[in-house]
């Protein structure tokens, strides 16, 4: 469902793509099948841009992606320079794992083509999942930040980059009382994850 959210929030017309963090599906490009997938395979299979290019600051990552015919870079989220622009940049779950979010959303602005969109996947903080995990103590290791759609804007804004979040969509729970909010009309609280996406003008 996620990989499926994110790519209707890619504009049809996108000819270029690029991919960060695109090595964490490492164990199902190694075993891959019809069946489970990865998101830079899902990329290539479910949109029309001529062009995808992948990004990841783990090197045995992308050298086995390039191995198996991808077109992936090493370099930082953070800070990065491909000497290249495109029309959409992919941050599938990446931001919740970074600590200087100007210097990745500068580095997206020089990336993208005038118009160009990020779309980004990051958990909802206000979902009720994430208030069971607290009162039961259970944290998610790895994750540095829990940043919302109002949260997102904010940042946004305070980068002095001019953009605009054009829509949030978010991802269906599986169960418990996160899927009775859902049922309920109240996906901000039910949807376990958000996809979004932000045209830099």
């Amino acid at each position: 469902m996620r990989f499926r959210t994110i790519t209707s929030n890619i504009p049809d017309d996108a000819d270029s793509i690029l991919d960060i963090g695109c090595t964490r599906h490492i164990a199902s490009i190694r075993d891959y099948n019809e069946d489970r997938g990865f998101l830079h395979e899902y990329l290539y299979r479910n949109t029309s841009a001529e062009r995808i290019v992948g990004l990841d600051v783990d090197e045995e990552g992308a050298e086995i992606f390039n191995d198996q015919g991808y077109d992936v870079r090493v370099g930082d989220a953070q800070d990065f320079d491909l000497d290249e622009r495109f029309d959409v940049i992919v941050a599938g779950a990446v931001i919740r794992e970074i600590l200087d979010l100007d210097g990745f959303f500068d580095s997206v602005s020089r990336h993208l083509n005038p118009g160009g969109h990020l779309v980004v996947t990051n958990p909802n903080p206000i979902a009720a999942t994430f208030f069971v995990r607290a009162l039961l103590n259970k944290q998610q290791p790895g994750h540095t930040i829990r940043l919302g759609p109002a949260n997102l804007e904010a940042v946004l804004e305070r980068s002095g980059i001019e953009t605009a979040i054009e829509n949030i969509d978010y991802i269906p729970p599986i169960g418990g009382i996160s899927a009775l909010l859902w049922r309920l009309g109240r996906r901000d609280l039910g949807g376990p994850q958000y996809v979004a996406r932000v045209r830099f003008d």
